[in-house]
């Protein structure tokens, strides 16, 4: 039983009084998750962010015209004068035009997989988050992002 202190005196809480407190606890608790589901669908985002910005950082541009311009120089035999953004890898490796443009396919495939692994579980952690109904299963979907992050992080060496 619940009770309030009148005067100094224990008295028992009436119907009405332990429903509005019921009710001040639930919204609390509403709000309290909300709160935490709000947190940790922008922290899901910024992780996702960092990821990207770790490994491609402001690239992105550059690798998907050398992928292209790869893709181009592959798709025509390999024959002509090389892309420069093909060439210019190749003579940074001291490649040749063909061993260059195999690498940058390769190296854009991998890209593509990890870019893919890395959207599926953060589309899956946040809706864990957002179906979540209480604060333990927010907890839950955010550990398992996060030992994802830190593996994938540690896959790609950031």
């Amino acid at each position: 039983m619940m009770n309030k202190l009148i005067d100094g005196v224990e008295v028992p809480l009436t119907d009405f009084e332990i429903l509005e407190y019921l009710q001040q606890e639930q919204e609390f608790i509403d709000s309290q998750l909300s709160d935490n589901k709000k947190y940790f669908l922008s922290k899901i985002n910024s992780d996702d962010n960092r990821i990207y910005q770790d490994t491609v950082g402001n690239k992105s541009t550059e690798y998907e015209t050398a992928e292209k311009a790869a893709t181009a120089f592959k798709n025509n035999n390999f024959e002509g004068t090389a892309p420069e953004e093909v060439q210019s890898w190749a003579d940074a490796r001291m490649w040749t035009a063909r061993q260059a443009t195999e690498d940058i396919l390769r190296q854009a495939a991998e890209w593509r997989y990890i870019a893919n692994v890395i959207r599926r579980n953060r589309l899956k952690a946040k809706e864990d988050v957002k179906r979540a109904s209480n604060v333990q299963e927010v907890e839950t979907a955010m550990d398992v992002w996060n030992i994802f992050v830190n593996s994938i992080r540690n896959q790609l060496g950031i």
